[in-house]
């Protein structure tokens, strides 16, 4: 980038400056891989605001060169994958500042945190009857019975 260059995160002046880039972060999904693991897709917005139109392409070809010879950059957590990188066409802004709309695609992931849970002690298993008793009747031989011939 040239020197000089403005950086704004997450915020697009009202009146931009020449020789700005502002990045945002336009739209953000996760999913599961593992138990342990979240894929992070982020989609960014840079747009470079120049000095004139020549301004604007030379940024643009660095940029674009910067970001397409790497698949790779390092970030907090550990490095993030770089994607499809687009731009738009040059236009000038409503006070006449020359322009251009950067769409970048990355992925990283991210390890997920667990609360610790206390693990289970003895596990046992009492075992109790029925509580509703079943009347049986037993049959008793005829030459058991009292008084029977």
């Amino acid at each position: 980038m040239p020197a000089g260059t403005i950086f704004a995160m997450q915020n697009i002046p009202d009146v931009p400056k020449e020789g700005s880039l502002t990045i945002e972060i336009v739209a953000q999904n996760t999913r599961e891989i593992t138990t342990a693991y979240t894929e992070v897709k982020r989609d960014y917005r840079l747009v470079y605001f120049g000095k004139s139109n020549m301004d604007v392409l030379d940024v643009s070809d660095i940029l674009r060169k910067n970001i397409t010879n790497q698949t790779k950059m390092a970030v907090s957590t550990g490095h993030m994958t770089l994607g499809a990188f687009s731009m738009s066409q040059i236009f000038k802004t409503e006070n006449k500042v020359d322009a251009t709309i950067f769409m970048l695609q990355t992925s990283f992931v991210e390890k997920r945190t667990f609360e610790d849970v206390p693990k289970m002690g003895d596990i046992g298993i009492i075992l109790q009857p029925p509580s509703v008793e079943i009347p049986i009747e037993i049959p008793v031989p005829c030459s058991l019975k009292k008084g029977g011939n």
